[in-house]
């Protein structure tokens, strides 16, 4: 007898079927990785889903799930709705005579036809979207497919978020460890802040030192105080900053404040941002807005000299 084993195609034509898949994923947001409370208010921003396919037959997708998460803004999820643009989403394919080429397309999802800055008022951490995935959907044998060996079809998602809106109280919160075990030497730590800020930002800026099990046993700043001071905006439409600000902070540790500090295993660093005239105005960011802080300390050490 005669076998024919380990066959492979370079093209296939004819109707080929009904298929039926499934795809998910998560994008996260970077610029939201640290959000403790609050958030952007975005004046605009768009969500892609970009598609290819290079397969010579139609494919519809379902979105069976897409909303952004976060969590520590209420709702926590906001399920994206835009019913001009799917259910189901159906991708274009190349026709017979276009053997060999991919239709690429981009569906926009934007304020005019989504719900899309409601998403984005929770300042959400990532994105989750689920998809399912049916070639020739209709089940025609009369609609001729094609395949090739290096057909492909696929989607991705992109968010595009414009630096243009107000800041409301956007609180970052992060912790990095700290160890320092000879603060018997030191009798005094002064240290200078020089902000100049082309920012129309106010930064509220806190520093808590932690024991190692994260208890709070002091901060830097005491009393609180604004350390970086919002440049004001120029008139609309640019907005654009005209006129940096300056601040100068001095903080001094010493006595008691200075030997808790043999006891502290983390800095958990605290800031709060809020835009120019947030309550009435909108603020845009350029690229050539440039924040410069210099940071200068200067320290008192205690010194027992022996002859």
């Amino acid at each position: 007898s005669n076998q024919i084993t380990g066959l492979q195609f370079s093209k296939m034509y004819g109707y080929l079927g009904q298929l039926t898949f499934t795809a998910q994923d998560t994008f996260l947001l970077d610029i939201f990785e640290n959000n403790y409370s609050n958030y952007f208010e975005f004046n605009d921003m768009k969500a892609k889903i970009y598609t290819w396919n290079s397969v010579g037959m139609p494919v519809n997708y379902i979105v069976n799930q897409l909303y952004g998460a976060s969590s520590v803004n209420p709702p926590y999820m906001v399920n994206v709705s835009c019913p001009t643009l799917f259910n189901p989403l159906l991708v274009p394919y190349p026709s017979l005579s276009q053997f060999g080429q991919s239709h690429d397309t981009i569906y926009v999802l934007n304020s005019a036809n989504s719900n899309i800055l409601q998403v984005m008022s929770i300042s959400p951490k990532k994105f989750i979207y689920n998809i399912t995935g049916t070639t020739n959907p209709l089940a025609n044998p009369a609609i001729p497919n094609f395949i090739l060996d290096t057909s492909r079809f696929g989607t991705k998602l992109k968010i595009e978020v414009p630096l243009w809106g107000k800041i409301k109280g956007f609180v970052h919160r992060d912790t990095i460890s700290f160890h320092y075990n000879r603060v018997d030497e030191l009798e005094s730590i002064l240290l200078r802040v020089n902000a100049t800020n082309g920012f129309p930002v106010d930064a509220h800026i806190q520093l808590y030192f932690a024991d190692s099990v994260y208890t709070i046993k002091d901060s830097l700043l005491n009393p609180y105080q604004q350390m970086i001071l919002a440049a004001q905006s120029g008139p609309a439409p640019d907005l654009k900053v005209q006129t940096p600000t300056n601040k100068i902070t001095d903080i001094v540790i010493d006595g008691t404040r200075l030997k808790a500090l043999d006891r502290i295993k983390y800095i958990i660093v605290k800031s709060e941002l809020w835009s120019y005239d947030y309550t009435q105005s909108d603020i845009k960011i350029y690229m050539d807005y440039a924040l410069d802080l210099k940071i200068g300390a200067k320290v008192k050490f205690k010194y027992n000299y022996h002859q």
